[in-house]
């Protein structure tokens, strides 16, 4: 795969440009607001960005609304100019050397194919794990409106792929069952109260696979590439200047 993007947009100097995505205008309009105020829940350290895919395509896992991964830009910039991409998230998974490949879910023929690629373009399991190793945090964010119970299914099918994750919705009162699904899942509870956000119950931290950070890895590259992805705080910059 032959990547277009310059290095302005590693270096967040460009603007921010969104796609068209499928999610309801209200939620839409909860996200974008969140998005103003994410720096406040997220602290991604000296020398570190926080990107933003939105709407992510996780496979069987599905497509949260926001995904946030926190990495160097320098980091990112060598990894494209090293020519190494993954095809597949099936790819990445093939160079996790935690993960069991015994076929589960792919033919043989079909691995070994992938192997050969990932042979030819000249990925290790050292660089493997050495790129995963970079991504220092991510953080998957489901909105919602009223839908919890949908918002809790939606999470449970993605959880395991990030350090974080959460529903987000507007203030309101929730049955006590929402708590026990919450608790179940390890999944946090963020409302929105007017301009404030705050957490009512915060995400549990877990660890995610490796071949999970390196396939977002893969989707903050592609998602630059395709205007699908961007720094957080060019978001701010973006919004502030359009008011």
């Amino acid at each position: 795969m032959t990547s277009v993007l310059d290095d302005s947009v590693l270096q967040g100097e460009s603007a921010v440009s969104r796609p068209q995505v499928g999610v309801p205008i209200h939620e839409q309009q909860l996200v974008d607001a969140f998005l103003l105020r994410a720096p406040d829940f997220m602290r991604p350290g000296p020398g570190r960005s926080v990107y933003v895919v939105e709407e992510p395509e996780l496979g069987g896992a599905g497509r949260p609304d926001l995904v946030f991964v926190t990495m160097a830009a320098t980091t990112l910039r060598r990894y494209r100019q090293s020519g190494l991409r993954l095809s597949s998230q099936a790819s990445a998974r093939l160079l996790d050397s935690q993960v069991v490949t015994n076929g589960r879910g792919l033919s043989q023929s079909y691995a070994q194919s992938l192997r050969r690629e990932l042979a030819v373009q000249g990925w290790t399991l050292a660089e493997a794990e050495h790129l995963a190793s970079m991504v220092t945090d991510t953080f998957a964010v489901e909105a919602k409106i009223r839908d919890w119970r949908r918002a809790v299914h939606q999470v449970a099918r993605f959880r395991r792929m990030f350090d974080r994750s959460a529903i987000l919705m507007p203030q309101r009162e929730l049955p006590h069952e929402t708590w026990r699904s919450l608790d179940f899942y390890r999944c946090g509870l963020l409302f929105r109260d007017g301009s404030d956000f705050s957490w009512v119950r915060e995400p549990a931290a877990e660890t995610p696979p490796m071949w999970s950070r390196l396939w977002l890895f893969e989707l903050v590259l592609r998602g630059l590439d395709s205007g699908q992805a961007y720094k957080l705080s060019d978001f701010r910059k973006s919004s502030r200047a359009s008011r």
